[in-house]
């Protein structure tokens, strides 16, 4: 499958499609929803998968970033990048009822080392977000948690958090967080940015993902309003 048929693939959508012309450039355009009056709810875009590029990252920031816009400073770590900007998710989602239930606030990682404060154990609380991912040759869709394996025994439960307003505290384009965090359009309720300082658990892929640089289509459901 060549690259243009991959995107035309994987921009289709029963709620909403990425303009095609734009993400050929380089960069995604807009949304738009299809005809009727049920609300578009989902987002469908192309990805490329990267699980060796993940497991094998190193530093403070490796290992919880699992979909990442491709042009953000994580992109390199994350196990899934896509040329979808982490702002145009946040922006569509919250365009189809999101709520973020108050967010993760930026000092949860401002004091993260700091014992005793509350803040770095602050979950995130917004509407519930499914992930799925699919690419070809594999006989049905996968969901975010059966792609890693998670020694801490917790799971992933990814919710909106949205924090448009931290953007520019980094650049790192994060879409889908594996802790709770200030950062991420969304990220795991399941753990907290200080389960992750003190290492509770390390995610790494699971042994039966296709080589980096698979193209796969990843689906984000906005499924329950927090």
């Amino acid at each position: 499958m060549n690259r243009r048929t991959f995107l035309r693939r994987g921009l289709e959508t029963g709620g909403c499609f990425l303009a095609l012309s734009g993400l050929l450039s380089g960069q995604a355009s807009g949304v738009s929803r299809a005809g009727g009056s049920r609300r578009a709810r989902s987002l469908r875009f192309p990805a490329i998968l990267q699980a060796e590029a993940f497991a094998s990252a190193g530093g403070p920031d490796a290992r919880y970033h699992a979909l990442v816009h491709r042009e953000g400073s994580a992109a390199e770590k994350a196990l899934l990048t896509t040329p979808f900007p982490d702002q145009e998710v946040a922006r569509t989602f919250r365009d189809q009822g999101a709520r973020d239930g108050g967010g993760v606030p930026m000092s949860a990682w401002s004091l993260r080392r700091v014992p005793l404060v509350p803040q770095p154990d602050r979950r995130v609380r917004g509407s519930r977000v499914r992930l799925v991912v699919e690419w070809d040759g594999w006989r049905r869709p996968r969901d975010l948690d059966s792609l890693l394996e998670d020694p801490g025994g917790r799971g992933v439960s990814v919710r909106f958090g949205g924090n448009e307003e931290n953007n520019h505290h980094w650049d790192s384009g994060c879409i889908v967080c594996l802790f709770s965090c200030p950062g991420g359009v969304v990220s795991n309720a399941h753990y907290t940015i200080r389960d992750h300082v003190r290492d509770v658990t390390s995610f790494s892929p699971v042994s039966d993902l296709p080589p980096d640089g698979t193209e796969v289509t990843v689906t984000l459901e906005l499924v329950q309003d927090g």
